[in-house]
């Protein structure tokens, strides 16, 4: 019987579509040896190993590592390759959840960035949104230091809360005005500065026990995107006419969302491109005006 004809490390690698340099490292660290090495050092593998190394291969390909690599072709089972590729399958679901949701982070955005665009050009374009019920850790703005600097300031204090808890702050934050003193003449009155729960958190249905965790309800706004920060109260004073002119009430607090803060745009002042909320009552009108 004709003995088989050994391949050199440059056939073997050609073959499986990998470098010689591979072959080199996976002797090096005993996944995959040559049959036989002369004295000048040449390695040389047969034929009846190629099914290992495509093997090998293969595992490569679909994320497993090296070292589960060796204790696979170590224990050499069915059921050990089942749990191996199992596992495997689970990180790769899970891998691809986390790549959906950074997918959808960037499209916002993008989003917002076109908003941020598009605004320039129509300076004033109320819209009615309905949001999902919000999570957030708030604090009250220092009344003495009401400016860029100090609503910074209040926002980094939220954030030290979260992490106090080993919670990573999410990149959504503004600033929350009581509906209450609207009236009173000094509408910043007791306002706070938020920062949302990450969507993480608040899905796994148990909220931490944390200072200053409130509620942003669910429901309708009266929406516009706006170049100012939440202390200029012209555009805010602009959409409450515009949602007394529409026949709409305001129902609760008001909500000035940062969707790009300074550092992310060039603008010659310092203000960040925000999206003010205020609730009111949608819903509840389009019922009333309903044909009976």
């Amino acid at each position: 019987m004709a003995e088989h004809k050994l391949l050199t490390i440059s056939e073997m690698a050609y073959i499986h579509n990998i470098t010689r340099t591979t072959l080199i490292y996976y002797d090096k660290i005993g996944l995959f040896q040559p049959e036989t090495v002369d004295e000048n050092g040449y390695r040389y593998y047969s034929p009846t190993q190629i099914p290992l190394l495509r093997e090998i291969c293969f595992l490569r390909s679909i994320g497993i590592s090296l070292d589960d690599i060796k204790l696979h072709n170590k224990h050499k089972s069915s059921s050990y390759t089942f749990n191996i590729l199992y596992q495997q399958q689970e990180k790769i679901e899970k891998d691809i959840q986390e790549l959906q949701r950074r997918k959808e982070r960037i499209a916002q955005r993008v989003s917002i960035y076109q908003n941020a665009a598009e605004y320039a050009a129509d300076a004033f374009k109320p819209t009615i949104e309905y949001f999902p019920e919000r999570y957030a850790v708030i604090a009250p703005w220092d009344q003495e230091d009401i400016s860029l600097r100090g609503l910074n300031r209040v926002l980094t204090g939220t954030w030290h809360i979260m992490e106090s808890h080993d919670i990573l702050p999410c990149q959504q934050w503004g600033s929350i005005l009581f509906k209450k003193h609207l009236d009173s003449g000094n509408p910043l009155q007791g306002a706070c500065t938020y920062s949302l729960l990450p969507e993480e958190v608040v899905r796994k249905g148990k909220l931490p026990n944390i200072e200053g965790l409130t509620v942003i309800p669910a429901g309708y706004y009266a929406c516009v995107c706006k170049y100012a920060m939440p202390y200029q109260w012209e555009p805010t004073e602009k959409l409450i006419h515009w949602i007394h002119s529409q026949g709409y009430e305001i129902t609760g607090d008001l909500i000035d969302a940062c969707l790009l803060d300074v550092v992310f745009y060039e603008r010659e002042d310092d203000v960040d491109f925000c999206q003010l909320q205020i609730p009111i009552n949608y819903e509840e009108k389009r019922q009333e005006e309903r044909p009976v």
